[in-house]
């Protein structure tokens, strides 16, 4: 046993000179190798000296094996760590994206009513334009009432500057600018 404790660690040193130190998971198997070695020579008939320097010899020379640790097998998972290195920069990026993107170009709403069937129903979801391009007629728009949200059908202006919509059962809403959130451009079913 004393002969693998100076083999390891003149491994070690020679691993360390060559700048990287093999990790100790990897000397508990060169530890398990040698004793499967010095057991099946003893199982031969060498005495338990001869048995050991014979499984040391087998498994080569220290500067030699470091330099195979060191170039064919790698750390454990030291490829997924490059990979995921980046990712929560990545994580980050894509949050604050989303972010802007929700709170300044889109948005997702979900469907509770039946105001604008069967254009939209209740369990739908729609896509809020949030830009403030040109309203058509029977565009589909979301706006503030109160502290609720409400889809209405564009029917046109008013002459006095507010936007005219109606919903299933009511005569024209004015809507105001202001209260405008955005214009529907995508359904999810």
């Amino acid at each position: 046993m004393r002969e693998l404790q100076d083999y390891l660690g003149v491994l070690r040193a020679e691993a360390q000179a060559q700048g990287r130190p093999i990790p100790e998971r990897m000397l508990g198997e060169l530890a398990d190798h040698w004793e499967e070695l010095q057991g099946r020579y003893r199982a031969e008939g060498f005495g338990a000296e001869a048995a050991s320097q014979k499984a040391i010899r087998e498994l080569g020379e220290p500067r030699i094996l470091a330099l195979a640790l060191k170039t064919d097998f790698p750390e454990p998972l030291a490829f997924w760590r490059r990979f995921f290195r980046p990712a929560p920069l990545a994580a980050t990026f894509l949050l604050l994206l989303g972010w802007t993107v929700n709170s300044f170009a889109f948005s997702l709403v979900s469907i509770q009513g039946r105001s604008v069937e069967p254009r939209l129903s209740p369990g739908n979801h729609a896509v809020v334009e949030k830009w403030r391009g040109p309203l058509h007629p029977e565009d589909l728009v979301v706006f503030r009432a109160g502290d609720r949200l409400m889809l209405g059908i564009v029917d046109g202006w008013s002459p006095d500057g507010r936007l005219e919509v109606h919903r299933n059962g009511s005569g024209p809403i004015l809507v105001d600018p202001r209260q405008l959130l955005g214009r529907v451009v995508l359904r999810i079913p």
